[in-house]
């Protein structure tokens, strides 16, 4: 099933491999609108987002150079005479240009004469099936005052396996160069470093100066700003442990390794300084990496690590000890999130955590209830959150829908002397409830051929033939799964809402859910009743206690909570 999936233009793109990355090129005036994919096993690769959407074309990314050199055949020596070198490159349908061939055995000749080239590779090599090749740019040595400088010749179309270089200067009776060489005028080799990415890059970002960022093992690599084909090794960096995974934070670029993490700053990646946190905090899990507005927040073994410029910090330090952090919150299986300034986290299919870094000593809340979670994923384009169970793209916490009930626990309060807690108000907002859905097509006629169960339906691909059961009128679970690359519309997608009905075509209503409230005095349960107001409500009365806890099972929305001794008193809070 896919664990890994990204929506690009109103289609879900799916992968079977969690550890794949997808991003959106930072290209200026990128007519294509190009996607990049890398991790796990995927070979790095790029297409248009129509590409996606279709399955087809994908490339490989990254341009190959030329594997042969070129051979010259100069012209016959004269009175002024020039020792040249060339080298080409390949130029794909999309304007993107490789690194250069190895260079020609350098040859000297006429500068007036004409150089004739051979030896043109005119495909690629390499075992790789990149964007397709377009053209080929031919460049020679052109020798300044103080160094030598590869210098564009010409720009040929393919096939193209032979050249005839005549850009030369002329030279008057005496032998001296009456008119420049044109070519020296000529834009310089711009991609003398650029390779392709490596074989099994991993844990792709985008940093906010146009550069994609990757891994393979220790070795950090960057791509060329604005031009994600081309990564030269000249940038690579390593580091002393294996890296896990990279987040993104303001300028920087934070590396989770198996050890100490380290930050990435500058504004090109040839002049990138990195920085080692003193901290010894292993990211556990590659999917627990979730950028924030704060920093770069991972599962560490020692807790929730947030890492930025600053160094690193373990935000759950002051709820839990370490020991119970490995107990009962299994890091290394976190997969997680960001939900606006909160991290949605799943360590197993129907287990997870909410945490909620923003306040002064955060707090998390525990999930249960789900299956077969295989994915949780934040759309980088509109910051909603989104799990994956059985192949179906579920968003999380949609506005209208019924939210999942909850129980919640207070800390224990130590009242100063034993007290007898008289009265106390709880005050809350009903939950307007509904169901989410995407409406691709009109549904009910889908609906109606499964009531029907001997109707068959011809379409791709085919329809359960099994049929619909109904409950008022409406129809129970239906919800039709696309596996693999799903498209909508026009295909109808139904999102069902984690936590919701599994209802559709139901109206948004008003949800009165009683609230169930439990009050335990000095550990023993005083007090367990459901309220369905916003009055003051009396306690029991006959005991003192001076330790206190409250506990609330509902699904509305508490917003505030009062106890006091007497209803006189709570009347003044």
């Amino acid at each position: 099933g896919s664990v890994s999936i990204s929506e690009v233009g109103g289609t879900w793109i799916a992968f079977d491999d969690q550890d794949v990355n997808f991003v959106r090129g930072a290209l200026k005036n990128d007519q294509y609108d190009r996607y990049y994919a890398a991790g796990g096993a995927q070979i790095p690769q790029v297409a248009a987002a129509a590409s996606w959407a279709a399955g087809t074309p994908i490339y490989d990314l990254g341009v190959p150079a030329p594997t042969t050199a070129l051979i010259v055949t100069p012209p016959v020596s004269a009175v002024v005479d020039e020792t040249r070198a060339y080298v080409y490159t390949f130029v794909n349908e999309w304007g993107e240009e490789s690194g250069p061939s190895p260079a020609s055995a350098p040859a000297t000749g006429d500068i007036t004469g004409i150089w004739a080239l051979s030896s043109i590779q005119i495909a690629f090599t390499g075992g790789l099936t990149p964007n397709p090749l377009d053209k080929i740019r031919i460049y020679r040595t052109v020798t300044g005052r103080s160094s030598v400088d590869f210098r564009l010749v010409t720009e040929m179309s393919i096939p193209g396996i032979t050249y005839n270089d005549n850009g030369s200067g002329t030279v008057d009776a005496d032998g001296f160069i009456t008119t420049a060489d044109g070519v020296s005028l000529n834009e310089s080799l711009p991609s003398n470093s650029w390779n392709i990415p490596p074989p099994g890059l991993q844990g792709l970002v985008n940093m906010p100066n146009g550069v994609l960022v990757g891994f393979v093992g220790r070795d950090l690599y960057f791509s060329e700003p604005y031009r994600p084909h081309a990564w030269p090794i000249s940038y690579q960096i390593s580091v002393d442990a294996e890296i896990v995974g990279l987040g993104v934070y303001q300028s920087g670029v934070v590396v989770c390794t198996t050890a100490n993490p380290y930050v990435a700053t500058g504004v090109h990646p040839a002049s990138v300084a990195l920085t080692r946190i003193d901290d010894v905090e292993p990211c556990l899990s590659f999917r627990s990496i979730v950028n924030s507005m704060a920093g770069v927040m991972y599962s560490s073994q020692n807790g929730i690590v947030m890492v930025n410029q600053s160094g690193a910090y373990n935000m759950t330090a002051p709820l839990m000890t370490r020991n119970e952090w490995r107990q009962n919150y299994s890091p290394a299986t976190a997969r997680s999130a960001a939900d606006g300034s909160r991290v949605i986290t799943f360590n197993t299919i129907s287990e997870g955590w909410l945490f909620q870094p923003e306040e002064a000593l955060g707090h998390i809340v525990n999930l249960n209830g789900f299956s077969d979670v295989t994915g949780v994923q934040t759309d980088p384009f509109t910051g909603e959150a989104y799990l994956i169970s059985r192949d179906v793209v579920f968003l999380w916490n949609p506005e209208t829908t019924t939210p999942q009930s909850y129980t919640w626990r207070s800390k224990v309060f130590e009242a100063p002397m034993p007290v007898n807690m008289g009265a106390y108000r709880l005050q809350y907002k009903d939950v307007i409830g509904g169901v989410d859905f995407v409406p691709g097509f009109d549904f009910t006629a889908y609906n109606a051929s499964r009531f029907a169960a001997s109707t068959v339906i011809t379409e791709t691909p085919a329809l359960s033939t099994v049929p619909l059961n109904t409950f008022n009128l409406y129809a129970l679970n239906a919800v039709r799964v696309e596996t693999g690359v799903t498209e909508s519309p026009p295909v109808s997608q139904f999102k069902m809402p984690i936590g919701g009905s599994p209802l559709n075509g139901t109206l948004p209503g008003l949800i009165r859910d009683n609230i169930r409230i439990r009050i335990w005095g000095d550990d023993v349960l005083r007090y367990d009743a459901e309220i369905i107001s916003n009055d003051m409500v009396r306690l029991p009365s006959g005991y003192k206690a001076d330790k206190w806890q409250v506990e609330f099972q509902s699904a509305q929305n508490i917003y505030s909570f009062k106890m006091a001794g007497t209803a006189k008193e709570l009347a003044r809070k």
